[in-house]
């Protein structure tokens, strides 16, 4: 026979405290007496403090993680295909009567992998413009140099031969994340093509803009012989599309205006450039300060 659940009295049952008084005392019973507590904390502190665990990943793996490896920032060969999604942008910006032609290496893309920004700003192929990263040195020392009496952004690139008898053309045309992804063959192979350029327009000097585009240039002319040791920037005393009928450009070398390239502080930089600057403001005659841009975007 089942049990009876036993009817709870009154006695059993929870009332209300009918004052504070009265619930002071109900609590009273649930409450530790100050001398428990001091028990408590003593013992607390006789104890050894707890230390957390040490990650078995030191200072320096972090470091390294946090950064680009060397394999992100200077990959192997691309080929074309790699960025056969990408357009081929035109960036020549040609024209008759140039004092001056800067020559670059190619068009550079930029790329953001997760949190890590391997490179930054607006890609040089997207954007269709020249020497269009952020951190590019090109358009501040164009301008402090006096070549430019305006401080342009790229988006003026192509207004460059109108208002100062200056252009821009590249050794490679096709885009790339970087120099690395280029071959040597393919850089050797595109020399001729750029002196066809400059016999073509004939300006007065080229500015090869970066080591590594010159050493190539010098190799290429000079039937494998590379540059020597004793290689100083600035004047070369060599000429690019030498022909029959024209005597060719004066060749000026400049390092890499790329913000990748740390290896030449500004001061050095500024101090090249304002000798290129110095030639170029003497060979063209005056411009006058504050030359309109026609409309171009600054």
């Amino acid at each position: 026979m089942p049990k009876r659940k036993a009817t709870p009295t009154k006695d059993d049952r929870i009332t209300p405290p009918a004052s504070s008084t009265e619930f002071s005392s109900l609590i009273s019973k649930f409450s530790y007496s100050e001398t428990a507590l001091n028990d408590v904390e003593t013992k607390s502190s006789s104890s050894p403090p707890v230390t957390p665990p040490k990650s078995s990943r030191t200072k320096k793996a972090r470091a390294v993680s946090a950064s680009p490896s060397n394999s992100q920032r200077n990959p192997g060969y691309a080929p074309p295909s790699a960025y056969s999604h990408l357009p081929t942008p035109d960036l020549d910006c040609l024209a008759d009567n140039l004092i001056l032609l800067f020559i670059g290496l190619n068009p550079g893309f930029l790329i953001q992998h997760a949190k890590l920004t391997l490179f930054a700003g607006v890609a040089t192929a997207l954007a269709n413009h020249c020497f269009a990263g952020a951190t590019n040195k090109f358009w501040p020392l164009l301008h402090s140099s006096g070549i430019t009496t305006l401080r342009h952004t790229f988006h003026a690139d192509k207004s460059l031969p109108s208002l100062y008898r200056v252009g821009v053309t590249n050794l490679i045309p096709r885009p790339t994340r970087c120099a690395s992804e280029l071959s040597k063959e393919e850089m050797l192979s595109q020399v001729d093509v750029v002196e066809d350029k400059i016999r073509m327009y004939k300006p007065s000097a080229v500015c090869v803009v970066g080591k590594g585009i010159w050493d190539v240039i010098y190799e290429r002319k000079h039937f494998g012989t590379k540059v020597g040791k004793d290689f100083k920037f600035g004047w070369q005393p060599v000429r690019m599309g030498v022909d029959e009928r024209w005597e060719g450009a004066r060749c000026f070398v400049t390092p890499s205006t790329s913000g990748r390239v740390a290896a030449y502080s500004r001061e050095f930089q500024e101090i090249l450039w304002k000798e290129l600057g110095a030639w170029v403001q003497q060979e063209r005659g005056d411009i006058k300060e504050g030359v309109e841009t026609n409309g171009t975007d600054l």
